[in-house]
């Protein structure tokens, strides 16, 4: 008879293999792997990032299931990972949504590579703006688009296109066509208050791609003369957030230029801004044509 130890061991080993299993449906994957090739897959589904949802999330059963909704995507902050926006996924899901109209991917090596260090580097822009053209073709719909934190100015500079301000790589022209609604929590969207003191210091906030206000790659997703982001705009600010600040170049750092709104939560800091603006969210998505 085998020993208790013996059984526990078994049970678990299950269990982890049940976990073990990949963040996208297997719908998903063989559409990308089918369009793309398995290095996409591997790229955009980020298992080295943990189990769960950790790394990425989203994608059809089978072909029977149908998409009522607009796919919403979640990119998540810097040193984030896809697994911070399992609330937001399951406020959604409680309300309507189905795991085919919600999708993640996660960037960067999830959080190993000190702050000081993050810069806006062109290879996370092209992974995140693949990643909304693999979504818009999977779904044959438009995409809404939800950003926290330094994730914004990546995903905007994505959309954006043109070239890339560390590599000069060519992105190619807008894809605001692929974006129904784009909405930014917390965002980066001036750059960061803290690197009007440290750019000539740490790479972070170096003036070519780093998070400064007069850094290359902020002055360029900021020099259009008009909305480029989707057909409607939102960027949520947090009245207390002593992360992005209030001042990168007279500009509220999360204020979004050309906005259809920006939108103050006056009771929210950095980190509680996401739950605090789920369900507004929530409601602009399902109010939008």
């Amino acid at each position: 008879m085998p020993s208790k130890y013996f059984i526990f061991v078994t049970v678990l080993l299950i269990l982890l293999e049940q976990k073990c299993v990949q963040e996208f449906t297997n719908h998903f994957n063989n559409f990308i792997e089918k369009n793309y090739n398995i290095s996409v897959r591997i790229q955009m589904e980020r298992i080295d990032l943990g189990w769960g949802n950790w790394g990425s999330f989203g994608g059809k059963i089978s072909d029977n299931d149908v998409l009522r909704k607009r796919p919403v995507i979640f990119i998540p902050g810097a040193q984030l990972r896809s697994f911070m926006f399992s609330g937001a996924k399951n406020y959604f899901m409680i309300h309507g949504y189905n795991s085919s109209e919600l999708y993640s991917t996660s960037y960067g090596d999830g959080g190993w590579t000190l702050l000081p260090f993050f810069k806006l580097r062109c290879d996370v822009v092209k992974q995140i703006r693949l990643f909304i053209k693999i979504v818009n073709k999977y779904a044959n719909k438009t995409v809404d688009i939800v950003t926290y934190s330094l994730g914004a100015p990546f995903v905007r500079k994505a959309i954006l296109g043109g070239s890339c301000v560390d590599t000069n790589e060519a992105l190619g022209s807008n894809i605001t066509n692929l974006i129904n609604t784009f909405v930014t929590i917390s965002g980066a969207n001036y750059g960061v208050e803290s690197c009007n003191f440290l750019h000539f210091f740490i790479p972070y906030c170096n003036p070519i791609n780093g998070f400064y206000c007069l850094s290359k790659f902020i002055i360029d997703i900021n020099n259009e003369t008009n909305s480029y982001e989707g057909m409607s705009t939102y960027s949520f600010i947090s009245k207390s957030d002593l992360t992005s600040g209030k001042n990168c170049c007279g500009k509220n750092c999360s204020e979004l230029k050309y906005a259809t709104k920006n939108v103050i939560l006056q009771n929210s800091n950095h980190l509680s801004s996401i739950s605090d603006a789920i369900p507004q969210i929530f409601n602009l998505l399902n109010n939008t044509v």
